[in-house]
């Protein structure tokens, strides 16, 4: 009986050292960079957790280095995906071209030390959907010297 209770403890303990947790981000694999255009008041970050064993997420976001924004807590039965969604607000924020915004996952199994992380960074750039159309025969858009080759042209001509 003493033998069965010993292999029981050993396997019981033993589950946790084998279990295998990993954590994906929904636009690309892990340090991938993407394009998030200005002016943006938000960003819906999302993310798939595989794992079978409970565990503890947390969940930040820098901007160009400075925590701004923190959320941890515990899946005590996940389901294997879980997933998990946060539309981050950038209010106060005042970003501008060239700043870059980290997202950064890392989960952990409850009571042992298997992790994994992932990161993924938004590097804000100019919106260019928005730049107003300027008409063809608009010469504000000329540099100075076709300006005056067109004024030559035109003279010619009358």
């Amino acid at each position: 009986m003493k033998t069965i209770v010993t292999l029981a403890v050993l396997v019981g303990s033993s589950v946790p050292a084998w279990a295998q947790i990993n954590v994906e981000n929904r636009v690309g694999p892990n340090n991938t960079h993407f394009s998030l255009e200005l002016p943006s008041s938000s960003y819906l970050y999302e993310c798939d957790t595989y794992c079978t064993f409970s565990y503890h997420h947390d969940f930040k976001v820098y901007l160009n280095g400075t925590l701004k924004y923190s959320q941890s807590f515990d899946v005590l039965y996940p389901s294997s995906p879980t997933y998990y969604s946060n539309d981050v607000s950038f209010s106060g924020w005042n970003l501008a071209v060239g700043d870059t915004i980290r997202f950064y996952s890392s989960v952990k199994i409850i009571g042992t030390s298997t992790r994994d992380t992932d990161n993924l960074y938004a590097d804000c750039v100019d919106n260019v959907s928005f730049a107003p159309e300027r008409p063809l025969d608009d010469t504000t858009a000329m540099a100075p010297s076709a300006i005056e080759e067109k004024r030559r042209f035109e003279d010619l001509l009358a």
